[in-house]
């Protein structure tokens, strides 16, 4: 804040009878303020970190399969999440965030590309996540910058994996975050003032599939999972990027002749992107239905599947067309760069 400007007023009767009018003026002014003053106070609180509360609680352990399959199922219900103290501290205020200015297809930017071992790059294996393919839908003025881990879920993947443990709770059940100061290499890479996410960028984030483990530090409930969402879409937007929501893949689950949706946390992710204003893209209803569009069941596919989650490199081919395709459907800015 600037240093006010000294007034010396001069003494006696008559220099105080002069100031009155000057004194009645500023008095408008004062008052203006009182109201910025207030609404900065829950900003800055909202940059403190938010420490654990209250004693470590066991997770009761997973939802029943029947859970998981409504989760799943295309129209599920969305419950309210209840409120959670969570272990998570956003690095940004909660707006106004800069502007991302028009999508200008002639503008070089990079795509971010967020999620986990099924998005990730391709491995000495054989195994190819489908992020590892997008590159190739897009026009010369886009890059990829591929930015999803395997075994990650997205709580592992913000903290960073050794930085969330592996034992111990908080009193949500929630895996503890061992130093809520320290991000993941990821996350810090595109923090980064010049290296990282720049206005104009667009940045895919999924997660769910490790996020459904039982334990720690896999483990993610259901209202840290949508917390943790919008704490990335306001990580993006406050670097004048621009995020995209996306479901999980889904896996080789067959049903006679038929796959069908294995995953969880849709509804979650539906939520979070109605909550907060981002688009969603449902890619465990749409990479089923590629799926069955090349009868993969019952039997699979030996050039398709590394191991019925994981893609060979036409798979993940295959259904980072699908996702480029999603974007041009649903009319996301994206669709600007892609070829």
């Amino acid at each position: 804040m600037e240093a006010a400007e000294q007034v010396v007023a001069p003494a006696g009767p008559k220099a105080a009878r002069a100031l009155r009018p000057v004194a009645r003026a500023l008095l408008p002014v004062a008052r203006a303020r009182r109201p910025v003053a207030r609404a900065r106070r829950p900003v800055a609180a909202a940059l403190l970190p938010v420490a654990p509360v209250g004693p470590a609680a066991a997770w009761p352990g997973p939802p029943a399969e029947a859970e998981w399959a409504a989760r799943a199922e295309e129209g599920a219900p969305q419950a309210a999440a209840e409120p959670v103290d969570l272990p998570t501290a956003a690095p940004v205020a909660a707006g106004p965030f800069p502007d991302a200015g028009p999508v200008d297809p002639n503008k070089k930017i990079t795509v971010w590309l967020v999620g986990d071992s099924t998005m990730q790059n391709c491995q000495g294996s054989g195994q190819c996540g489908w992020a590892a393919e997008f590159q190739q839908y897009l026009g010369p003025n886009a890059t990829v910058s591929n930015q999803a881990r395997g075994g990650r879920s997205i709580q592992t993947w913000i903290w960073g994996d050794p930085n969330v443990s592996k034992t111990a709770t908080d009193a949500n059940g929630e895996c503890q975050v061992i130093d809520t100061s320290t991000y993941s290499d990821n996350l810090t890479t595109m923090l980064d003032p010049t290296k990282g996410m720049q206005p104009g960028d667009w940045v895919y984030v999924a997660f769910g599939i490790n996020d459904a483990s039982a334990g720690c530090n896999r483990h993610v409930g259901s209202a840290l999972f949508q917390s943790d969402l919008d704490f990335m879409a306001k990580t993006i937007r406050s670097k004048g990027a621009n995020p995209i929501f996306g479901t999980s893949t889904s896996g080789q689950s067959c049903q006679g002749s038929t796959n069908v949706p294995n995953r969880a946390f849709g509804p979650e992710t539906k939520a979070a992107g109605a909550a907060d204003d981002v688009p969603v893209i449902d890619l465990t209803t749409l990479s089923v239905a590629l799926y069955n569009s090349l009868k993969l069941c019952p039997s699979g596919s030996s050039t398709f599947w590394f191991d019925g989650t994981h893609f060979k490199t036409d798979g993940a081919t295959q259904v980072a067309g699908v996702v480029a395709q999603a974007i041009k459907d649903q009319g996301i800015g994206l669709a600007a760069y892609l070829k």
